[in-house]
């Protein structure tokens, strides 16, 4: 990969790291719907909020606090002005909101990036938390 590459390989792979091990415990819907679930958010939407810390889609930190966030690190959260990581909170972006504090860089208009190949590299990548990695 292109060193170029070399924030967004990084924030993708710890973006799969946090899927796994984010601490978040997802509200499950366990109401009975008469149209199958097709008007809760929950059920049909893929939304995803945490029981524990109270987030939300875009406010939910990458890594749970483990306590319920008040509303200012909520909407801090969602700003992409601060994040919990490794046990603290840090400045920028969760990995919830990727595409708000990094992104791929540009190609010239005549190439076109392979993006399984992208993907397949990510993926074989291995990521081992390091509280360093919150700076």
């Amino acid at each position: 990969m292109p060193a170029n590459w070399a924030p967004y390989i990084a924030a993708r792979v710890y973006a799969a790291w946090c899927e796994k091990n984010s601490g978040h415990i997802p509200y499950v819907c366990d109401k009975q719907h008469e149209d199958g679930g097709w008007s809760c958010m929950f059920c049909s939407g893929g939304l995803i909020t945490c029981v524990r810390c109270g987030g939300f889609e875009g406010s939910t930190p990458s890594e749970c606090p483990g306590i319920e966030m008040t509303a200012g690190q909520s909407d801090a959260v969602y700003g992409c002005i601060i994040d919990y990581r490794f046990g603290q909170w840090v400045s920028g972006g969760t990995v919830f909101m990727l595409h708000a504090w990094v992104s791929p860089p540009e190609l010239p208009p005549h190439l076109r990036w392979d993006w399984d190949e992208i993907e397949r590299y990510i993926a074989a990548q291995e990521y081992e938390p390091r509280t360093v990695d919150a700076e």
